[in-house]
């Protein structure tokens, strides 16, 4: 299509040359330039059919008051721009009946027309007639391949849906059993009768139950290197006898660890909260919430917020 239109343009000097009106000449630039319009926006509806309409004015533009064989010396020439456009509208109409609407108007015209040019002009579109079969074939050609395209990437689209379905149920399977295993055990702890247990059995059959709910917890999410750096730092203080939980809400943690600096989050919770009892919880919205758990209840709660490394680290502590 590119190289007919260029061709075209090329060919209008020439047109000017041998004397072409002015008006066949004009539609005839005009079809050209909105042929590389179209190419340029094959979105465009409008020059679309602008440029179709102006295809299939050319021939009747030429065929007004013709006198002698010499007023129809171009349109050999044009004719290759008007099979251009027509293989352009099959292959660019959605519509399955308006798509060959031009290329029928086009046999019209070159089986019109010639009966009132002089006897010797009469058969001057018989060299150019057998383009509009090869053009008929070679446009069902081109939306045959286009159609066997549709249906493969429509294939392959409804097989990644699919996977991808199968991906997100079994995500929200592994999800909800986490869920539920962590469910079990805080209610497995919640009962324990410490009226029959002494209280040190108690707060090492605490911290094993929550070294397991820090492990369900975390494995999910060991692909991130902050989720990693504080399941050691929860694991390690646990087993130093040290009480806490951990939670992570949200999704997306990973992107917490391009703006987080690990070792000195780590290192600056370590000083806050020394040996005291914490639970922590991270947030996807760059929040990490530390709770430090103190005996007395009675006391008053103070939160203390600060930043680091564009993470807010916000501390609820009974003092």
């Amino acid at each position: 299509m590119r190289a007919g239109g260029l061709v075209a343009l090329l060919s209008l000097a020439g047109y000017i040359a041998v004397g072409m009106p002015s008006f066949p000449l004009l539609v005839t630039a005009l079809t050209t330039i909105l042929l590389f319009s179209s190419l340029r926006f094959p979105r465009s509806r409008t020059l679309l059919y602008l440029q179709i309409f102006a295809s299939t004015l050319i021939i009747p533009s030429l065929s007004f008051n013709v006198q002698s064989c010499i007023d129809l010396n171009t349109i050999p020439w044009i004719f290759n721009l008007i099979l251009v456009v027509s293989f352009f509208a099959v292959v660019s109409i959605k519509n399955s009946i308006f798509k060959w609407i031009p290329t029928a108007i086009l046999t019209a015209e070159t089986l019109y027309f010639p009966i009132f040019y002089p006897d010797q002009c009469k058969n001057i579109f018989l060299g150019s007639l057998p383009g509009i079969p090869i053009i008929i074939v070679l446009a069902i050609s081109v939306l045959a391949v286009r159609r066997r395209e549709v249906r493969f990437d429509e294939f392959e689209s409804l097989e990644a849906a699919r996977l991808s379905q199968v991906i997100t149920d079994i995500d929200t399977y592994r999800e909800f059993e986490f869920a539920q295993v962590l469910r079990n055990v805080k209610k497995f702890t919640d009962s324990i009768v410490t009226e029959n247990l002494e209280m040190s059995a108690v707060q090492i059959l605490n911290l094993e139950i929550q070294k397991i709910q820090t492990f369900l917890v975390c494995a999910e999410y060991f692909d991130s290197n902050l989720v990693r750096n504080f399941y050691e730092f929860m694991r390690d203080r646990q087993s130093r006898g040290i009480a806490g939980r951990i939670s992570i809400l949200g999704e997306n943690i990973n992107d917490l660890d391009a703006k987080i600096d690990e070792s000195k989050l780590v290192e600056q919770l370590t000083l806050v909260l020394a040996d005291s009892p914490a639970s922590l919880t991270l947030v996807k919205e760059n929040i990490l919430e530390v709770h430090i758990e103190e005996l007395d209840s009675s006391r008053r709660i103070k939160t203390i917020d600060f930043d680091l490394e564009n993470v807010q680290i916000k501390v609820e502590s009974n003092f």
